[in-house]
């Protein structure tokens, strides 16, 4: 640590003059950064940073601009990043414009709308990768390679842009200017940090992964057998579980959490078991004491002709008095029309059911409030609801008249489609409590009314609000409900109620059924419709504002409110299940990784339906799931580099013992190519033999010997891979090697082969001239060559076998390397007739060789007459 604080203060003198701008950015900044809160009010330091990290985006785009190749090379990971932080940014405006009521719903208009903020915001980021990009080449001013400076510079943006822009999202005031700006001076630090290898960050983040890597991989020792626990996977995972909780804070998913509570309720209500588990012995108010009583068409038009809301209101509750009712839960009448484009502008409320009022029925309304109070004095019942419809003052009659008042409005859950009761008001108290309270006097006793009064009751939080439970299979089937029309036709044998879907068996379709006597409306609880109200966004549906009114009361007086789970339990769930699908998804392929965290996922649901269905519990499976699709992406990534460095360890093992021209075959096709056997292939066949090699052994040490053997089997392999020579084996002081001929005719393909031997033979000299420069003896190389057909491929034993060639081929050219002299070059006559105006050839006499019933006549090989079209020929002959 000591050395790397003296390096870093030793930047200050760098005859770089980029290293010593890093120097004063990082002092300077840090002096900035510790005086902030002193100097927050001067707002001078902002002033001045944001110069200096105006300065540092401008005069990089110059510098890159005569760098242009190495800006080009840098674009795929500035699109990539550019792309990312887009869909990122994207999802974050589509949340918050969810949460304020900006867009309804995912809908045509809205993702077109989306479709161009990704892109507007891509082509802008995109444009400011290229910028750090510049920055990156700037810091790395001489060095070698520009490119990958361009590439550090692109990923020190992206960075500094998702982790600077995370913590300038969250309210820390004025410093999220500062921290915006700060981006390009970050990124210069990063790409300044990078050229030191003991602070390249890209060097300390190996480091800790390889350090990590060691204690994540456990192995046990038992009895014979060593078992081996891998558990990077779910290292991965837990990362996974940690990035999708801190990408959930900004509230980037949010809209898809709350539309998973929607399918839970219609799951919970969707068999009568699941509506009793749980919640049977709770259940002590029967739904049927609450009749919903509605506007018909008649009794809307009649309104708008020639009466008015108030008179129609007024007429129900006297006859509600008359039915012997228990509570009337009176909206205040509409008395002001610009509530009607209020409500209509909302994204909670449906359009407007016509005929909508006008100027005349509104007058009509305001002069008939007085007899509406009267009607109110009388019952003594009534309790008003109040919203934002009246004029102050102008309901002040009704106000007075009424048993009480409860506002008629209800919370939301972050946004409109979860509707919540609250625990916390000022007066008046909420219309859900008042009923509770009638429902349920003894157990719903209602606070004094003051300035702030709050209502704690048996609620999990006080303070936090109670999410409304629709406890029915399907919206407009839980309770009963009737017309006006219907309850003020005094001379009918009785009054038509709709009743509410039976808990068993078919729902009465016979209207004759739906007919009810005075005594049904004894002791009931009624809540009448007005035409201010409209409909609003449920997760079951979109409901009037009475029967969500009900359904509110209903949760509280049956303690059946969905309680939300507890933030760390959802990330503790988020962290656990991005664990498990690491583990899960760890040395597999995508597929296999994909069924088995496909399992998981449909245990996570059956887990989260189960919650919901025995404990009214609401655990979000939107976190857990974001996790797992995380975890598979990087554990399925990191197991494809996995299995890339295997293969390239592999490959490079394979190299050592078989042509790498041949690796690749056998690696192209291992389940037919790499079993035992091998084809008929027309070859060319080279043996090389250092002379002398048994008197030199016996007058020099193993080490020596070994040095002088390798120095000259390198050279002679080298030279043969530059001119497509497979190596079959070393023979001790040898080589074995081979030509494929696949042309027609051959000659041009052997006449490469015997170019590689010349070349061979000539390394060989240098390498001699060499020894004898260091005065240390020198060998001497004598190659053979023949062409013919031999049987090549793979022989030995199922555990270990070699890549060689077999046959007569072979045999000859082995037999000729016998009588090769020193620095000869012999070739049969089969490869002579190949050459022989192309080479300078000397003929030899027949000689017979051992193991061959016919004699062989050599020919050795002088000089070529042509230049091979080889490269590295000037490289290979003069020994570089």
């Amino acid at each position: 640590m000591s050395s790397l604080l003296a390096r870093f203060w030793n930047l200050r003198r760098s005859p770089n003059s980029s290293e010593r701008l890093m120097w004063w950015l990082v002092v300077v900044g840090g002096l900035l950064i510790v005086l902030l809160p002193a100097l927050f009010e001067v707002q001078i330091f902002l002033v001045a940073w944001f110069s200096l990290a105006l300065l540092l985006s401008i005069v990089p785009v110059v510098w890159g601009f005569y760098h242009r190749q190495a800006i080009w090379e840098a674009v795929p990971q500035a699109r990539n990043w550019a792309a990312g932080i887009s869909l990122l940014n994207t999802l974050v405006v589509y949340s918050t414009m969810q949460q304020t009521g900006g867009w309804p719903a995912l809908e045509l208009i809205t993702v077109s709308l989306l479709a161009l903020a990704f892109t507007i915001l891509f082509v802008i980021l995109f444009l400011l990768q290229l910028v750090g990009a510049s920055i990156g080449i700037m810091a790395g001013t001489g060095s070698p390679d520009l490119g990958a400076a361009a590439r550090r510079g692109t990923h020190a943006w992206g960075l500094g842009v998702l982790f600077l822009g995370f913590f300038a999202g969250l309210e820390l005031g004025g410093f999220r200017s500062f921290l915006k700006a700060s981006i390009p001076i970050v990124t210069l630090i990063l790409c300044l940090l990078a050229r030191t290898p003991e602070l390249n960050p890209h060097v300390m983040v190996t480091r800790w992964v390889r350090w990590l890597e060691r204690r994540l991989i456990l192995r046990w020792d038992r009895d014979s057998s060593v078992l081996f626990f891998d558990f990077r996977g779910a290292a991965l995972g837990v990362l996974a579980g940690a990035m999708a909780g801190l990408m959930s804070a900004s509230g980037v998913f949010m809209p898809l959490q709350l539309q998973t509570l929607g399918p839970l309720i219609g799951l919970r209500n969707s068999n009568e078991l699941f509506r009793s588990i749980g919640t049977k012995d709770q259940l002590t108010v029967d739904p049927g004491r609450i009749v919903l009583v509605q506007f018909d068409p008649s009794t809307r038009s009649q309104m708008m002709a020639d009466s008015s809301e108030p008179a129609i209101q007024a007429a129900a509750i006297r006859r509600l008095q008359q039915l012997d009712a228990s509570t009337i839960v009176l909206p205040l009448p509409l008395l002001n029309l610009s509530w009607l484009d209020h409500r209509q502008s909302t994204n909670t409320a449906t359009d407007y059911e016509a005929p909508e009022p006008d100027a005349a029925a509104i007058r009509r309304a305001r002069n008939d409030l007085a007899l509406l109070a009267a009607a109110m004095k009388e019952s003594g019942e009534v309790i008003v609801a109040s919203h934002g419809g009246v004029v102050a003052g102008e309901a002040q009659p009704v106000l007075s008249a009424a048993k009480a008042v409860g506002a008629a409005g209800l919370g939301n859950y972050r946004i409109g489609s979860i509707n919540t009761i609250p625990t916390l008001w000022l007066d008046p108290a909420p219309l859900a409590y008042l009923l509770a309270n009638r429902l349920q006097p003894a157990r719903w006793k209602l606070p004094q009314a003051g300035a702030l009064d709050t209502v704690r009751s048996d609620m999990l939080d006080a303070h936090d609000p109670v999410i409304v439970n629709f406890q029915s299979r399907a919206r407009g089937n839980e309770f009963s409900r009737t017309t006006y029309s219907s309850l003020l036709q005094t001379n009918a044998t009785g009054i038509y109620v709709i009743p509410p879907q039976p808990a068993s068996g078919p729902y009465p379709k016979d209207r004759s059924s739906w007919l009810r006597e005075p005594d049904f409306f004894k002791d009931k609880v009624f809540l009448l419709d007005s035409i201010a109200w409209h409909e609003q966004k449920t997760p079951i549906g979109n409901l009037g504002m009475p029967e969500l009114q009900a359904h509110a009361a209903m949760t509280l007086v049956n303690h059946t409110y969905i309680r939300k789970a507890a933030l760390p339990l959802d990330l503790f769930f988020t962290i656990g299940f991005g664990l498990l699908a690491g583990h899960l998804c760890l040395r597999r392929d995508p597929f296999r990784a994909a069924w088995r965290v496909g399992i998981a996922v449909l245990m996570l649901v059956i887990g989260v339906g189960l919650a919901f269905v025995l404990r009214l519990t609401w655990v979000d499976p939107v976190l857990p799931l974001i996790a797992a699709v995380i975890a598979f992406m990087l554990v399925t990534q990191f197991t494809f580099s996995l299995e890339h460095v295997a293969l390239q360890r592999n490959r490079a093992l394979l190299q050592r013992f078989v042509a790498p021209q041949v690796v690749e075959e056998l690696l192209e096709d291992p389940e037919n190519k790499l079993g035992l056997g091998g084809s008929r292939q027309r070859i060319c066949v080279l043996f090389a033999d250092v002379r002398n090699f048994t008197p030199f052994a016996e007058r020099h040490t193993s080490e020596e010997v070994i040095e002088t053997i390798n120095a000259y089997m390198t050279a002679l392999t080298e030279a043969l891979h530059a001119y497509g020579g497979l190596l079959d084996k070393y023979t001790g002081d040898g080589l074995m090697a081979l030509f494929r001929i696949t042309q027609d005719p051959p000659d041009e393909q052997i006449q490469e082969a015997v170019l590689a031997s010349l070349a061979m033979r000539d390394v060989a000299k240098t390498v001699s001239r060499r020894l004898v420069e260091q005065g240390k003896q020198a060998l001497q190389v004598g190659i053979s060559m023949h062409y013919g057909e031999a049987v090549v491929g793979l022989v030995g034993n199922p555990n270990q076998f070699n890549y060689t060639a077999l046959g007569h081929t072979v045999v000859v050219a082995a037999r000729l390397n016998t009588v090769a002299q020193p620095g000869d070059v012999l070739v049969s006559d089969a490869v002579y007739q190949a050459i022989a105006e192309s080479f300078t050839v000397e003929e030899c006499p027949e000689v017979m060789v051992k193991g061959l019933s016919q004699p062989v006549r050599p020919y050795r090989v002088e000089k070529a007459h042509r230049i091979s079209r080889k490269t590295r020929i000037a490289s290979l002959l003069s020994g570089n």
